[in-house]
């Protein structure tokens, strides 16, 4: 019988709940850290590297200025 399930792991110690007929038998468990589904997950810890880069941060302030420069004309505009 395989049983799979998903725990949060507060500390040392990992607490199991499986069926009755598990009691008393030898059991195989193998732990793995779930993928991070955080939304932006991938993209904070990214910008987390790049914290201490100051040519990023050049390169960032120059899209920024870019950014603010370039505008497509809209019905207000024109």
């Amino acid at each position: 019988m395989t049983i799979h399930t998903t725990q949060h792991v507060t500390g040392p110690t990992l607490t199991i709940a499986v069926p009755p007929e598990f009691d008393g038998k030898e059991v195989e468990i193998e732990v793995r850290v779930v993928k991070n589904k955080q939304p932006w997950g991938e993209l904070r810890r990214c910008a987390g590297i790049l914290a201490d880069e100051p040519e990023w941060d050049a390169i960032m302030e120059e899209v920024y200025q870019a950014r603010k420069l370039e505008r497509r004309p809209t019905p207000e505009m024109e």
